[in-house]
């Protein structure tokens, strides 16, 4: 049996706050030598800039599905085998938002046929939820996401601290075949401070790169792909 990976929609880098509070240390918002910035995003000065900040806010966005297909609801006591794929496609939103295009080959080539295109009855939103892990399951075969693997010490500014400015800052980072973040886009802004220290820490962070492979027969392939994830400041 196959055991998922795919089952948090966000990774959060687990910052190690240390707070900033002399003279004389680099600065934490600024970004690192080679790399371009333009208000909420960040890219180094040898990356093409036309694809790497795509919308992935949801499947629409994405390309994955149509307006009509994102608002269908799954309820009831039975759907045709067409809305259920719909359905397990966006339980995998997250898993999507590595690489569009590439998942959804692979969706429809391995994990589809698996699940069948017969209607659906009875318990169905419980079906689906069993299928989109099924699904994870099968792609788990042929994708790996990209994984942070080392990261930069996080400083928290001790005038934003002490006057309790916290949250989230969600990041949308692209990673290339060799692991290295080329593209930094804040998806959720916290403070213009707290978001630039975060896209620094990201920008120098290390991760394995995205891997695919085509077929079983194939051998994996280092590519590029997206990470998403949560940099916490919390007082």
């Amino acid at each position: 049996m196959h055991q998922s990976r795919f089952s948090v929609v966000f990774t959060t880098l687990l910052a190690v706050l240390v707070l900033a509070v002399g003279c004389g240390e680099s600065d934490p918002t600024a970004p690192p030598d080679g790399w371009e910035t333009d208000g909420d995003r960040w890219w180094h000065s040898d990356t093409d800039t036309a694809d790497v900040f795509p919308d992935q806010g949801d499947m629409q966005a994405m390309g994955i599905l149509d307006e009509e297909d994102e608002e269908l609801a799954i309820e009831g006591d039975e759907v045709s085998g067409e809305v259920f794929l719909k359905g397990v496609k966006r339980g995998l939103d997250d898993f999507y938002k590595s690489n569009p295009a590439i998942i959804d080959s692979l969706f429809d080539e391995y994990a589809a046929p698996e699940l069948g295109t017969d209607s659906r009855s009875g318990e169905v939103e419980e079906q689906v939820q069993e299928a989109v892990q099924e699904a994870r399951n099968l792609l788990d075969d042929y994708y790996r996401r990209p994984e942070v693997q080392e990261q930069e010490d996080i400083s928290y500014p001790r005038d934003l601290y002490e006057e309790g400015i916290e949250g989230n800052v969600e990041l949308q980072v692209r990673v290339n075949s060799s692991g290295d973040p080329v593209a930094i886009r804040v998806v959720e802004s916290v403070h213009p401070e707290l978001d630039a220290i975060a896209m620094r820490s990201a920008a120098l962070m290390r991760a394995s790169p995205a891997r695919v492979r085509y077929s079983e027969d194939e051998e994996w392939e280092d590519i590029e792909g997206w990470i998403h994830f949560d940099v916490p400041f919390q007082v």
